[in-house]
């Protein structure tokens, strides 16, 4: 018996994938998926949002992700035509959209076609749950349901279509926990959500109780070398389209990974911290000619060599007015510098101040609130400090990237970057 498993481990003998990696369902028995997100239904490394939102996805991959579900719904139909088995854990029902909202994902849209659910169920019902008080006693999964799983999903009991679902677990008599289809092709089950690799071994038996005698006997060894009239023909055409699809992947993969480097630069506009501010002011300072190396926290959030001498870095982003506290934090770390290498470094503060507001409304109008506070720039002017913009940063970023600065106009940044003390605008007049 060939199962396949996506989003779940610890079922005995099973290959785990994902949708985009997999063989097609119909090289299995049983398919089992658990829909708890992007990450566990596709690769991970594919899976890309529009700016900060996780409620939206790129373009690109909220079409790829459209096509990857149209075709294993395909599949679902094909297992089905060949008595197969869907296993899927009942998640709470969720949406994702692409920036331009053309494009619209669920996390069950592998299974059903748009607007099925709908017709199915009427809706699944996002609700957290232990109780489950009626079981149905004579199904091959009884053994496993009176584990009694707890669940974050349900379907209303008078919302059900139950001339094609039968009940298998259910609580309060109103709350739907698991459900199976009474086709006589194929089974598609619905188990409660929660699922430990420990109950994988429960499952296994469930399976076999289930199919019976439908269980398919392994290719002998000698009868793989067997071919039958026509077959040659088709391997070989098969083998033409896996090329092309493998060729495509691998082609959409750098694409995707292009894409999301570009889409990194817009940190610059509302990003924080170590793992994502921090980094991409390193990388557009480096591509501004610098050399930008990182340093432990304690020290500084980088050290920055041109031609124009050496600089340390405070990165700060933050939901208001950047304060005073980056400032003495920047004088701490550029006065240990002295002492520790013996040799003097000026301070350059990059704030991203009302980092999660529009660009048009920082600082938000009518609030008389300022970027940094005049403490920061008396400050900065006072001890040969330069405050930048991360936003402007990025200005330079794209300017670059579009081939619209000269080497020339690059240095004189680098040069106004170093050399300034205070505000430092990197407008290009």
């Amino acid at each position: 018996m060939k199962i396949l498993a996506i989003g779940l481990y610890g079922i005995p003998g099973s290959i785990n994938s994902d949708l985009v990696n997999s063989n097609v369902f119909e090289d299995y028995d049983v398919v089992i998926v658990n829909p708890d997100g992007l990450n566990t239904l596709y690769s991970s490394n594919l899976v890309t949002y529009d700016g900060s939102h996780h409620n939206y996805l790129h373009r690109e991959f909220a079409s790829y992700a459209t096509d990857v579900n149209i075709v294993r719904h395909e599949q679902v139909k094909g297992l089905m035509q060949k008595n197969g088995v869907i296993i899927c854990f009942l998640q709470p029902f969720m949406v994702w959209k692409d920036a331009t909202g053309n494009k619209t994902i669920t996390n069950y849209d592998w299974l059903f076609y748009y607007g099925e659910i709908a017709k199915q169920f009427k809706s699944i019902t996002s609700g957290p749950g232990t109780t489950i008080d009626h079981i149905n006693p004579s199904h091959p999964f009884t053994e496993y349901l009176q584990t009694k799983p707890h669940w974050k999903a349900y379907i209303q009991k008078d919302t059900c279509d139950q001339t094609k679902w039968k009940i298998l677990a259910s609580a309060f008599g109103t709350h739907l926990l698991s459900i199976a289809s009474t086709t006589q092709r194929g089974h598609i089950i619905f188990l409660p959500s929660q699922y430990t690799s420990k109950q994988g071994a429960l499952l296994e038996p469930c399976i076999m109780k289930l199919l019976g005698d439908k269980d398919v006997t392994p290719i002998p060894e000698w009868a793989k070398t067997i071919i039958v009239p026509g077959q040659d023909e088709i391997q070989k055409e098969l083998d033409e389209v896996n090329t092309k699809i493998n060729a495509a992947k691998e082609k959409q993969s750098i694409l995707i990974s292009n894409i999301a480097e570009l889409e990194s630069w817009k940190w610059l506009l509302y990003e924080t911290g170590k793992h994502r501010l921090e980094p991409i002011v390193h990388k557009a300072l480096s591509l501004l000619g610098c050399k930008v190396e990182t340093q432990p926290d304690s020290d500084s959030d980088g050290k920055v060599e041109t031609e124009f001498g050496i600089a340390l870095l405070e990165i700060e982003g933050v939901k208001e007015t950047i304060k005073i506290k980056k400032i003495s934090q920047l004088l701490k770390n550029i006065a240990n510098f002295l002492v520790q290498e013996e040799v003097s470094a000026k301070g350059i503060l990059v704030g991203n101040p009302f980092r999660l507001e529009k660009l048009s409304n920082r600082p938000p109008k009518d609030s008389q609130k300022e970027l940094f506070s005049d403490e920061v720039l008396s400050n900065a002017e006072m001890h040969n400090i330069s405050v930048l913009l991360s936003t402007d940063l990025y200005e330079v970023v794209c300017l670059i990237l579009d081939n619209k600065l000269t080497t020339t106009q690059i240095k004189s940044l680098r040069k106004r970057i170093f050399q300034g003390k205070g505000f430092v605008s990197l407008s290009i007049c």
